[in-house]
């Protein structure tokens, strides 16, 4: 066992050769080499699905620590193919400076730092430019008392290079609890040469109060030391207050068909029901007496046809001397639905409805969507 976690960590600091020779096991070698970064990333993909957010971003580091065999401490600029004096000399004199702040430097200010002339200072510089990075902008959007929405905004801040980057880029961007420990959600995005930016929209849920904060964490799938952390404060969010506008359901009588007061229709109604249900019962009066806007809401086959079926006789205006038939004469029942497809299999909108319930095929019925 000590010996196989010797020649796994061992890929990382190029110590392979001497390690094989060490232990005289090659087949031991090969296997350590070929399985290591699948155990990484299995490992990886565990901690995502449990939420462990600390857990995932260290295994994140050690699966490219040990795809790349570059210690996750060491200079991220060590992943480019820079000449070896060039990255001992920014390692000695300008370790403490990331990626971001060589790009944003002159060539005759990194050739000073490194203590080398203009020419390798061109060289770190064009390598800091092409290290991956983002612009990362963000937008709340408070929805209901219990849900809050992220917008978030991704740019690339670094000059694409095909044989560097290939054909895309992937990264990992997730929020976290105000305590670090829990991902709340999370994206894997994909950056190709000609994207200019991304979009990722984050609804987070609010259970009793608002958290004092969140993390925003974004993370490269390959670089070492390409990741971010935002700090978003939720101390000032103001959500929106809890609504009591809908009814509760009444503890009433149900309501028989007699209510209508319509002989044809108390006729029409009675051989397919006894009484109206609770939630018919509750909007019965507004629905059928008044031009109320009213909203029903409820699950399937919870009797909200009907309810539409009551709108539609008001609007009708049939009165106790007219016919079900005569009253549906030359009528038009319009409605608007998200598609066609849903309208044309509602009951309420069904030719063959009208014509089995009402005995009635005088009603035209059309729908736009």
């Amino acid at each position: 066992m000590h010996a196989s976690r010797t020649l796994r960590w061992s890929q990382i600091p190029d110590m392979w050769p001497r390690c094989v020779e060490a232990f005289e096991q090659p087949w031991c070698a090969l296997m350590s080499e070929q399985n290591g970064s699948r155990i990484m990333r299995a490992l990886l993909e565990v901690a995502l699905s449990k939420k462990w957010a600390h857990v995932s971003a260290v295994l994140m580091s050690l699966s490219k620590a040990v795809e790349r065999r570059i210690w996750p401490f060491e200079n991220p600029m060590k992943q480019f193919q820079l000449h070896l004096e060039v990255l001992h000399n920014l390692q000695r004199w300008a370790d403490d400076l990331a990626p971001t702040e060589l790009a944003s430097k002159t060539a005759a200010e990194l050739g000073h730092f490194i203590h080398m002339n203009e020419r390798h200072g061109a060289a770190l510089l064009n390598a800091a430019k092409q290290f991956p990075s983002a612009k990362i902008a963000h937008v709340l959007r408070p929805l209901t008392p219990d849900l809050l929405k992220i917008l978030i905004q991704i740019t690339p801040a670094f000059d694409w290079n095909s044989k560097v980057h290939g054909f895309s880029e992937p990264f990992w961007i997730w929020v976290e609890d105000h305590t670090g420990a829990l991902i709340l959600q999370y994206s894997h995005l994909q950056f190709r040469q000609d994207d200019t930016s991304l979009s990722v929209d984050f609804v987070l849920g609010i259970k009793d109060q608002v958290p004092p904060s969140v993390t925003l964490r974004f993370l490269s799938d390959t670089w070492i030391g390409a990741e971010e952390e935002i700090y978003i404060s939720l101390e000032d969010l103001i959500m929106p207050s809890t609504a009591s506008t809908h009814l509760e359901r009444l503890d009433i009588p149900f309501l028989s068909p007699q209510a209508l007061h319509n002989g044809a229709l108390e006729t029409s109604y009675a051989s397919s029901i006894r009484v109206f249900n609770s939630i018919q019962s509750r909007c019965f009066w507004s629905l059928y007496n008044t031009s109320q806007n009213v909203s029903v809401c409820g699950p399937v086959c919870s009797g909200k046809s009907l309810c539409g079926q009551l709108a539609i006789w008001y609007v009708i205006g049939l009165g106790t001397s007219l016919t079900i038939k005569e009253a549906l004469s030359g009528v038009n029942c319009r409605s608007t639905q998200p598609n066609t497809l849903s309208l044309s299999h509602h009951p309420i909108m069904r030719q063959k409805h009208w014509e089995r319930v009402y005995a009635s095929s005088a009603v035209t019925v059309r729908w736009t969507s």
